[in-house]
């Protein structure tokens, strides 16, 4: 999907993401329904070589204040923040993740690194932030499919490497000792290379 971006793409995750892509110009109503099925297709592939990164949100408060946290589970998520003066704030993110070990057929290897710049304050109970950035990531997927009766089963690997900006707000509510946040994130994602290739097997599919 290259430039993958007009007739609109979009594109949810489990962390509920939004990737948003599209093609600019003009085309005939024929052209603008065939782009729009195929561009269905192919962000579906998109979806499987794709996964976000864990949303960092530091709520950070005063100038110089320094966050690191990192999670582990089928990879790994690396998240740091760092406050440069009272209002502004720079965040990074690395994740690499791998879950072949778990599932021998189907599975997915990821890799991705962002960072950001934004502005940060609060009022009485209230904090809030927002943060702009830019990243790079890629994804290899396989995926198998079976059939009726479990034969003509179906294999499809995607490989990808891609571009991304990125938007997040975050606001959080402070009651007594407790704080609540919300946070979104907004993706535009421009796959450079992207390679999709489907075979069918009579039983199963080996890797």
């Amino acid at each position: 999907m290259k430039n993958a971006t007009d007739t609109f793409g979009l594109m949810t995750d489990v962390n509920q993401d939004l990737a948003i892509g599209s093609t600019f110009g003009e085309m005939s109503t024929t052209a603008s329904t065939a782009l729009y099925v195929a561009l269905i297709v192919l962000c579906t592939s998109c979806e499987s070589v794709y996964i976000p990164s864990v949303r960092n949100a530091p709520l950070l408060s005063r100038s110089r204040e320094f966050q690191l946290s990192a999670s582990a589970g089928n990879g790994m998520n690396l998240n740091t923040a760092y406050a440069v003066t009272n209002h502004i704030g720079l965040i990074g993110n690395a994740m690499y993740a791998n879950d072949k070990w778990q599932y021998a057929n189907s599975y997915r290897i990821h890799q991705s690194a962002d960072a950001g710049l934004g502005y940060f304050g609060s009022k009485e109970r209230i904090s809030y932030e927002l943060y702009a950035g830019a990243g790079k990531g890629k994804g290899y997927a396989r995926d198998i499919s079976s059939g009726f009766l479990f034969l003509f089963n179906s294999e499809k690997i995607s490989s990808g490497s891609y571009r991304k900006i990125f938007m997040q707000p975050t606001i959080a509510f402070r009651i007594k000792r407790f704080q609540m946040a919300v946070t979104a994130r907004v993706s535009r994602l421009d796959f450079r290379r992207l390679t999709i290739t489907e075979v069918s097997c009579l039983r199963e599919c080996k890797p």
